[in-house]
């Protein structure tokens, strides 16, 4: 799963992106690529109930772009996630800030070249009697970009038919407001962001406070936390908020070798997370031995004790895997 991280100078995308990336520095002209942890404690208690070789948490892709001079149109159509930095206080006295017509700007940049985007497809195929279908659906979608309606509407086909030509102004998008260490609690703005752009999703911060606290050791960030009265880093709660915002579950496996938290879209069967382990799983799949975690954890991470209090389960391929499942799949190749 790929995350843009955008934004324009001064708006603290870039140390955002720094942050997420555990302090390694943006260098300018190179891709810069970082991977963050999505916080998750149950990764951390199985791991101390098996201490295996290795601990392996679910993880997010994040490549920092910049938008100055240009956006960079080409990288934004691989991405799955378009995670817009704006920054919601003045550099200076008398400087006028407006997030709300920042980020419309931005939006409106992304539609007009989707609508040209269209339009070359349309004017280039024209004659072309095998591609009436898709014509007919780049007009529908142009109508749809332009009354910023959700394209899920016109169907699974047409939205990945739309994903493949490289449209971006339909890409999920989740937006962070940067403010200052005053008035990071106020959400006015934040509710004015959500009516303004129903379809987006929004989460306000103040980055400051979060470089320090990421620079701190667990003792002292735990004081600092305290002191601004956070229950935890707003960066964590990014995270995971991003994660189920783009419709991703976890479901774990675990053993003395390794516990490991892998991530699969809501709804998913109990074939579709065998192949996310390994196709060979996938193709000789024979059953899922599953237990939720709660279960798990109330029985003492026993699964000796759940199968005595009913709570260890065998399934086939067609059920449906629940965030927080451990499932042991049993497969002949």
């Amino acid at each position: 799963m790929k995350t843009a991280l955008l934004g324009l100078e001064n708006s603290g995308s870039q140390e955002f992106y720094e942050i997420l990336n555990h302090g390694q520095k943006f260098i300018p002209g190179k891709k810069n690529i970082g991977l963050a942890n999505v916080p998750d404690n149950r990764v951390g208690e199985l791991s101390s109930a098996f201490q295996p070789k290795k601990t392996i948490y679910a993880s997010l892709q994040f490549s920092y772009l910049q938008i100055v001079p240009a956006i960079p149109f080409e990288e934004l159509r691989t991405m799955d996630v378009l995670v817009y930095i704006l920054r919601a206080y003045p550099l200076y006295e008398g400087e006028k800030i407006d997030p709300v017509k920042t980020y419309n700007d931005f939006l409106t940049d992304l539609k007009i070249r989707d609508m040209d985007l269209l339009d070359r497809f349309c004017t280039r195929n024209a004659k072309d009697l095998s591609k009436k279908k898709e014509l007919q659906w780049a007009e529908q979608i142009q109508a749809y970009i332009e009354n910023d309606q959700n394209l899920e509407t016109l169907g699974e086909q047409v939205v990945l038919w739309a994903k493949n030509l490289g449209l971006v102004s339909k890409i999920p998008r989740f937006a962070v407001l940067n403010s200052d260490e005053n008035d990071w609690k106020n959400d006015s703005l934040i509710q004015r962001m959500k009516s303004t752009f129903p379809e987006d999703d929004f989460l306000q911060l103040c980055l400051s406070i979060e470089k320090d606290i990421s620079e701190l050791d667990p003792e002292n960030r735990a004081e600092m936390l305290e002191l601004y009265q956070i229950k935890e880093p707003a960066l964590s709660f990014f995270l995971r908020k991003l994660y189920d915002f783009l419709g991703w579950m976890t479901f774990f496996t675990v053993g003395e070798d390794e516990v490991r938290a892998w991530t699969i879209k809501k709804g998913s069967n109990a074939f579709d997370a065998a192949g996310k382990i390994h196709s060979d799983i996938q193709h000789g799949f024979i059953r899922a031995e599953v237990v939720h975690y709660d279960d798990f954890k109330k029985n003492e991470f026993s699964f000796k004790l759940c199968k005595e209090s009913g709570c260890f389960a065998v399934e086939g391929k067609n059920y449906l895997v629940q965030d927080g499942d451990i499932v042991h799949f049993r497969f002949n190749i």
